[in-house]
């Protein structure tokens, strides 16, 4: 029998009349950012909920403003829009405080339209008192109205065993297998816009005002057999730009894509060039022990530059990027973005290569030999006696030398380089542990 794809659900309602926190209530963890400022929700949010042994995807969208003739607004009411023609149920949920408002009339006549199933959840209700005002959204028509506390985790539990109603036996949130892959970078280098490309959909929101996307975002494409998530970051800045509350959770959220990813994807902008925080997210991912790639967006904007000179000042400005495939972009015109597809393959088989003794053995022959890594200490000669991979994910490699007091940092960084030349590892960090021979301390 086929399988029946996911039920979907999609959440909908004014702004800042609670639908992140109840999206965070019912998913059962704080995926959505969640503020008092209206229309921190800005693209559409997923993620698969599992009740009962059945599951269903559910959406969160950013605040639904009728008449508001702002350009942002516009792309978030497109967002909103495409996800009820794509969902199965519509929960349209409103504040209790504020009562039945004329924008949530308006919102239930454009939802009426659709044609979806509704189910209506009042926000806020907190206490009986409260509980007593719900009286007027009965006249929506909507029958039952689930009076609810998101905050205080009331009346969640009949919210969702209606939710679950048509819901389909529990499907794995990702295909297995499935590469994770963190698109990050400053604000407004092109990353939505990115996204958007390679899959071929307007997915997320693209605005040329800074900071557009706040939420990370996970998007599922297949392309030639193999399962690919894309995760869509909010812009990094240093701790000292950040202004909002909201913000620093995005920063908090981006840096925990980086560490649930397999590969991140770094992105600058190629007519402004490495600027410091492009090189401090570098740094981060580095650090992370992801895979990385580099990509020099927005290139064309770039004129009368070689694209391999440019690359060339990339690299003897930082060293970390000598150690990742650095590809040049233009989401705006596609150009080589399907070129990303066999670079992020390339870095996920690095990441996971095992190396034979042997490998390892010719490998050693070479650092004994070269002339890059003698080094002398208390006048004796430094060598290494063994070499050996620890462990993948990162790559992590040991080397035995006779004298360890101390091993400068360049000397570490050629043995990095020497095991990267030799053995292909493009694109992966390299860790090495240092052990001295018996008798003596460990450095790690």
């Amino acid at each position: 029998m086929e399988k029946q794809s996911i039920y979907k659900i999609c959440i909908v309602g004014r702004p800042n009349v609670g639908k992140s926190t109840l999206f965070n209530r019912i998913v059962g963890k704080r995926q959505a950012i969640t503020e008092q400022l209206a229309g921190t929700t800005r693209d559409r949010v997923r993620a698969v909920v599992n009740k009962n042994g059945v599951s269903f995807e559910l959406v969160d969208t950013g605040g639904y403003e009728i008449g508001k003739k702002d350009h942002l607004m516009a792309l978030v009411k497109g967002q909103i829009e495409l996800a009820i023609v794509k969902t199965d149920a519509v929960l349209f949920v409103c504040d209790v405080t504020s009562g039945v408002m004329p924008q949530d009339e308006d919102i239930l006549s454009i939802l009426r339209k659709s044609g979806k199933e509704l189910i209506l959840a009042v926000n806020k209700v907190d206490n009986e008192r409260l509980e007593k005002e719900i009286g007027g959204f009965y006249n929506f028509g909507i029958d039952p109205v689930y009076a609810v506390s998101a905050i205080h985790n009331l009346g969640i539990t009949e919210l969702v065993e209606k939710l679950v109603v048509n819901a389909h036996p529990a499907e794995a949130e990702y295909p297995p297998g499935a590469m994770k892959l963190a698109v990050v970078g400053r604000p407004n280098v092109g990353k939505s816009s990115f996204i958007n490309r390679i899959i071929n959909e307007e997915r997320v929101i693209v605005h040329e005002a800074p900071g557009t996307t706040r939420d990370s975002i996970d998007i599922h494409l297949e392309k030639e057999g193999k399962d690919f998530i894309f995760i869509d970051t909010a812009g990094m800045r240093h701790k000292r730009k950040i202004k909002e509350p909201v913000d620093a959770h995005s920063l908090l959220r981006a840096e925990g894509s980086i560490n649930r990813s397999d590969i991140c994807i770094v992105m600058i902008d190629g007519y402004e060039g490495l600027m410091v925080d492009d090189m401090r997210i570098i740094r981060l991912v580095e650090e992370s022990g992801k895979g990385c790639i580099l990509l020099v967006n927005k290139w064309d904007t770039v004129k009368n530059v070689e694209m391999s000179r440019y690359e060339d000042a990339l690299r003897k400005r930082m060293h970390y990027i000598r150690s990742m495939p650095v590809l040049f972009t233009s989401a705006k015109t596609g150009l080589n973005i399907d070129e990303v597809f066999p670079l992020m393959k390339l870095v996920e088989k690095n990441t996971k290569a095992v190396f034979s003794k042997d490998e390892l053995a010719n490998i050693l022959n070479i650092m004994q030999k070269t002339e890059r890594l003698p080094l002398i200490r208390s006048g004796k000669l430094i060598e290494i006696r063994k070499l050996a991979q620890e462990s993948i994910l990162p790559q992590t490699f040991s080397i035995l030398v006779n004298k360890t007091a101390f091993l400068p940092d360049d000397y570490i960084e050629n043995v990095k380089n020497i095991l990267r030349e030799e053995l292909g590892l493009l694109g992966v960090p390299i860790r090495i542990k240092i052990k001295r021979m018996a008798g003596g301390r460990k450095r790690r």
